[in-house]
């Protein structure tokens, strides 16, 4: 579940995700659009978090080169779960799901791992959410 972080430049014309463009929330956060760009991403944050053998959720971080390539930056296992965080907006921008939504399904993946789970338990759009793999920052193994 990509998405892509753009900021605005600075008094130097240099484009950065400081501290001061995430307090003034100025950068804008989209999600990837681009079918092959997007397929790619997936790919990568999913092996990165498998060889670093994570599990359950994660935020994956990369950053495109000048000529689209990604580069693995680094692993949040631990990432904000705040409702106005990056891992909400990737989740609500990708899979149009609720901020409950998100919890339940990071929840629910941390009883999969451990004990089995009636889907009968939980909401019919975790259920769905579950299903469909929440590719890049909700891995399911």
């Amino acid at each position: 579940m990509p998405i892509e972080i753009t900021t605005p430049a600075d008094k130097r014309g240099h484009s950065f995700l400081s501290e001061a463009v995430k307090d003034a929330d100025t950068e804008k956060v989209l999600a990837v659009d681009d079918y092959k760009l997007k397929s790619l991403l997936n790919t990568l944050a999913v092996g990165v978090f498998k060889a670093i053998g994570s599990r359950d959720y994660g935020r994956i971080d990369m950053r495109l080169d000048s000529y689209g390539q990604p580069s693995f930056i680094e692993a949040n296992l631990m990432p904000g779960l705040s409702d106005h965080g990056y891992l909400a907006r990737c989740f609500y921008l990708n899979r149009r799901s609720s901020y409950p939504d998100m919890i339940l399904a990071i929840v629910a993946l941390g009883f999969m791992r451990n004990q089995p789970v009636s889907v009968m338990t939980l909401p019919q759009d975790s259920v769905e959410v579950l299903a469909t793999g929440l590719v890049n920052t909700l891995p399911v193994a």
